[in-house]
């Protein structure tokens, strides 16, 4: 790396998902820090697996003073670049265009990609960076936003780097000691077990009272809700993220925030005996955990026994017949289908684990708290276990709760389409990727939300009908045909629901009948 500039205090090259924070960084003639991308050095790159561009970069809370004070070699011929002490090179071409950068992120980076350098006194805090900004070295001017959103970028922390010793290929590690871990007694959460599949719920000692996990959490665990919830055969839901000490989540303005390895998130169901009284006796069925580990998120299914004492892990799922009384006070009752560990990558992603519910447009809103209400976003942020999130709460497009009728129509019927449908039918991570059906709520009306689009995979599955939404008519779109089926191979949501669920049903076939009508054979 003879090409290094003489003083330059850190540098990262061609890596991702890197953290360096709580250093003094000072006094170094070139640069305090430096990001390059092997583009830089060399456009060519001949090998297809080598990912030359550093992604993910988290520089904060650093000391960094008397930086740049006399530039030496590449650094001299870049003067002014990002301030006094940082510099972010990614394209010696000039143009952007030949490194092929464009190509890979025609959009810039995204927020899980950014490069955050930010908090680091006093003289670099220059918040995300968009290669879009970028290309050809062009400087970036602290001065070009007075908005102090545009500096808020962060990241997850990252766990601590533990160096371990090298593996003997004729001595491999021991496997984990689930016994070990799980039986482990103590006062606390048992964060040690976080690494095993534990057999029993309260192996990992999440709430106070084992039997209870509707409430009181075991130390530093939260409650959460969202503002319209996944459909579930009527079932309530009680959330509760576990952030491990000392580390925080990043925010993320449409995506999944971004959790520290280590957090848990319980999710437990339960049937209330009669929808039309809150008090009324409740069903503890299933406790689903999602478990951040290095290797990233798994899926834990945990059943509760007969006596409701504590829950089992139970990886194969199973079903129970729960019955209740709906809104109109009539009896009801289903087999209620409780998902295996592979049902949930039906969800979660196929290729990757990953939680839904907790994006900002679904937790922006006020919470009863014991201590008093507030919103669910500032909670998080004062209990600090959240970075990042904009203090002006109004600036996030929020879903409402979907039979809000104060709300608009098009909001509740596009909120609810993205907390059921949304996780799957999305680019790329959705089970649904190659339907062409995109369902996010923050994705513009049109063909790709389902106007006048035709069905990939046509046929009986689809009603023998033509196109997934039909503009002011509901019975002529797949869309609804779908939603209101219990058929294998016609419902929709595929799985998740043993029951159609009429309300939700009639609330998007009210959106859809309420359309401009459309000649969709015309368009």
């Amino acid at each position: 790396m003879g090409q290094v500039p003489t003083g330059t205090g850190l540098m990262i090259m061609a890596n991702d998902d890197i953290e360096a924070f709580n250093n003094t960084i000072k006094d170094n003639i070139s640069f305090g820090a430096l990001v390059v991308s092997y583009y830089f050095v060399d456009l060519n790159i001949s090998k297809e697996t080598y990912d030359p561009v550093p992604e993910k970069i988290y520089i904060h809370d650093n000391d960094m003073s008397n930086n740049s004070t006399d530039p030496q070699g590449d650094a001299a011929a870049l003067p002014g670049l990002f301030g006094q002490s940082v510099a972010i090179m990614y394209d010696s071409s000039g143009v952007g265009t030949d490194a092929g950068l464009l190509l890979e992120f025609p959009e810039g980076l995204t927020e899980d990609q950014a490069i955050c350098i930010v908090d680091n006194a006093p003289e670099s805090s220059i918040g995300r960076l968009n290669l879009s900004v970028i290309f050809g070295g062009l400087a970036y001017d602290p001065g070009i936003s007075t908005d102090p959103a545009y500096f808020n970028c962060r990241h997850a922390s990252l766990p601590p780097i533990v160096l371990e010793p090298p593996v003997d290929p004729n001595n491999p590690e021991p496997p984990i000691d689930t016994a070990a871990l799980c039986g482990a007694e103590g006062a606390g959460i048992n964060t040690d077990a976080f690494v095993a599949d534990c057999p029993n719920l309260s192996d990992y000692r999440l709430f106070a009272d084992a039997s209870n996990p509707m409430a009181n959490p075991n130390g530093g665990g939260i409650i959460y809700d969202l503002n319209t919830p996944l459909f579930t055969d009527y079932a309530n839901k009680y959330r509760f993220v576990f952030v491990p000490d000392g580390t925080q989540a990043a925010y993320r303005s449409t995506e999944v925030f971004d959790f520290p390895v280590g957090t848990i998130i319980a999710k437990t169901f339960t049937i209330q005996a009669d929808l039309r009284d809150d008090g009324s006796a409740q069903n503890i069925i299933e406790t689903r955990l999602l478990i951040h580990r290095k290797e990233g998120w798994v899926a834990l299914p945990y059943i509760w026994d007969q006596g409701k004492t504590d829950a089992l892990l139970t990886v194969t799922g199973g079903t129970q017949n729960v019955d209740w009384i709906d809104s109109n006070g009539v009896q009801q009752s289903t087999n209620y289908v409780i998902p295996n560990t592979n049902n949930c990558a039906n969800c979660h992603g196929e290729t990757e684990l990953i939680p839904i519910g907790p994006k900002a447009r679904s937790l922006n809103k006020e919470y009863a708290y014991e201590n008093g209400t507030a919103n669910q976003l500032d909670h998080w942020t004062a209990q600090g276990i959240l970075l990042g999130a904009p203090s002006d709460k109004t600036s996030i497009d929020t879903i409402p709760l979907w039979n809000d009728t104060t709300a608009s129509l098009d909001d509740r019927a596009r909120g609810y389409l993205d907390i059921n449908c949304a996780h799957c039918h999305q680019p790329e991570i959705g089970a649904a990727n190659t339907s062409g059906l995109y369902l996010e709520y923050y994705r513009p009306f049109g063909t790709a939300v389902g106007e006048c689009k035709p069905p990939v995979a046509a046929g009986a599955g689809a009603g023998d009908l033509d196109y997934d939404i039909v503009p002011g008519n509901a019975a002529a779109s797949i869309m609804d045909f779908r939603m209101d089926s219990n058929e294998p191979g016609v419902q929709m949501p595929e799985i998740g629901r043993s029951i159609i669920h009429t309300e939700g049903v009639q609330l998007i076939r009210d959106w859809i009948n309420a359309m401009s009508p459309v000649d969709c054979a015309a368009k």
